[in-house]
């Protein structure tokens, strides 16, 4: 949600302070930082990689192409 609403600040105050070019500058900006703060608030509180495993593939014999 920090990332929607940063990103219209930004693009807004860039558009202001530098016009189209500032608009897009400020929105990118606005995006990194509200991205960076939803993490922090909703990505899981741990600095660990994630580790995701699942299903293998066995046998290719249905994959081939014709």
């Amino acid at each position: 949600m920090a990332t929607l609403v940063l990103q219209t600040v930004g693009s807004v105050v860039g558009g202001m302070v530098a016009g189209p070019l500032g608009a897009m500058a400020g929105r990118a900006l606005g995006g990194l930082a509200g991205a960076a703060i939803d993490n922090a608030l909703l990505g899981g509180g741990s600095d660990a990689p994630k580790v995701v495993e699942g299903p293998r593939l066995k046998e290719i014999d249905g994959l081939t192409s014709t």
